[in-house]
């Protein structure tokens, strides 16, 4: 599997029940900007979330724009849109980019930049 394909899967199956574990590096640290501030998390701690948005949403989906590959590492900008449980209407709940350093075939380094739509 290429960089790109390896990103690619990870967020095609980020909301599903195995997730982005089998996309992760053992050792693999998330440095996150948000709007809410900088946080660092390990794979574990990032699949806890997803879970967490999983049961939040009634429905929540990754639109990729731009993934851009080149040696190990690899760009990836994306919507994350949601359906809301109360409206059953879509929108756009947050913005964001990464970089992806690649390791052993793993994801072993995430910088990520988000931004709320909300």
């Amino acid at each position: 599997m290429t960089p790109k394909e390896l990103v690619e899967g990870y967020y095609t199956n980020m909301f599903e029940p195995d997730g982005i574990m089998p996309y992760l590096h053992p050792a693999c640290v998330i440095h996150w900007n948000s709007t809410r501030g900088f946080i660092e998390l390990t794979p574990t701690e990032l699949n806890a979330l997803i879970q967490q948005l999983r049961g939040t949403f009634a429905t929540s989906r990754l639109e990729i724009t731009h993934i851009i590959a080149e040696d190990n590492q690899v760009a990836v900008r994306y919507a994350h849109n949601i359906i809301s449980p109360d409206t059953f209407e879509e929108s756009t709940f947050a913005y964001s980019m990464a970089i992806w350093e690649i390791q052993d075939g793993k994801m072993y380094r995430g910088y990520i930049m988000s931004h709320l739509d909300k």
